[in-house]
């Protein structure tokens, strides 16, 4: 992202939504006292994150990367699977707390059986005694509000961490690696890659419920004045980008991509509305 400037905004936008989803801050690298460049602290999705999130901290996390469907043969005891744990065993953690998780794949191949056994046309409600629903319409609309073809719900199945709340006994998506955003006719809005979203799309009732939120976060998508933001963040990053390009960025590319991500967000509530209306909401 050579506007340097997506993920501070698509982050934002997460959160506003109630969507667990890390912090960001804007740091400048110096190397033996020369400065290096502009880049950002993404905050890490960890005990402490989960802490602040969830009803309990002590269930279990996964990420999934490139092309990583919810499937049984994802998970895989030697951690060679794109479904990948994040906490495993260590002795100098002791005992698990009473109620925790086990930090293995038996959790995540409870979830994929239990998504696996809902039935064609059954799916929803059935599917919101499993994964924290509300959670995940914010996630899906917000994904496609912003164009994130890189992410669980269209094109890859990538870039997404999934925890299990053994409090509540829910499951939750956390979004991650948001750079891909703000990229015009990048997705689909009605056609998404990953099982859940596509599962819901192939049932009225819960295609409906996703129109709803995509409505609704289309509101919060015009009140966040994103554009307002975004001029800050160019104005902030400017005499950095000038004075240390860093990578491959310059201020021409730079200059681009703002005016690009510029235009996507005077579009894009427009383009939105649209989609709703030309499926019938």
């Amino acid at each position: 992202d050579k506007s340097l400037s997506h993920e501070r905004l698509a982050y934002a936008l997460f959160r506003r939504m109630g969507v667990p989803a890390p912090r960001t801050a804007p740091v400048r690298v110096f190397v033996n006292g020369t400065l290096y460049g502009h880049y950002l602290h993404v905050e890490t999705v960890d005990r402490r994150f989960l802490d602040r999130h969830f009803a309990s901290n002590q269930g279990m996390l996964y990420e999934g990367t490139y092309w990583c469907q919810l499937e049984n043969g994802n998970a895989r005891d030697d951690d060679s699977g794109c479904l990948t744990r994040e906490f495993s065993p260590d002795a100098c953690d002791g005992a698990p707390p009473p109620g925790a998780d086990p930090e293995d794949y038996t959790p995540i191949r409870s979830l994929i059986a239990r998504l696996e056994a809902l039935p064609a046309g059954g799916f929803y409600p059935a599917v919101t005694e499993i994964l924290d629903w509300d959670h995940f319409l914010s996630m899906w609309a917000a994904e496609a509000l912003l164009s994130h073809w890189d992410g669980y719900t269209y094109n890859i199945v990538n870039n997404y961490r999934i925890y299990h709340d053994p409090v509540v006994d829910r499951w939750t998506i956390i979004p991650s690696g948001l750079d891909q955003t703000f990229q015009p006719n990048s997705i689909d809005e009605w056609d998404p890659s990953g099982t859940i979203g596509a599962r819901c799309m192939a049932e009225p009732a819960c295609q409906a419920t996703f129109a709803a939120r995509l409505a609704e976060a289309t509101v919060v998508f015009e009140s966040m004045q994103l554009e307002a933001r975004r001029a800050a963040i160019r104005e902030q990053l400017l005499a950095l980008v000038m004075v240390a390009p860093g990578r491959d960025f310059n201020l021409g590319s730079f200059e681009t991509a703002h005016s690009s991500t510029a235009q996507f967000i005077a579009n894009r509530a427009a383009q939105i509305r649209a989609v709703l209306a030309a499926h019938g909401f």
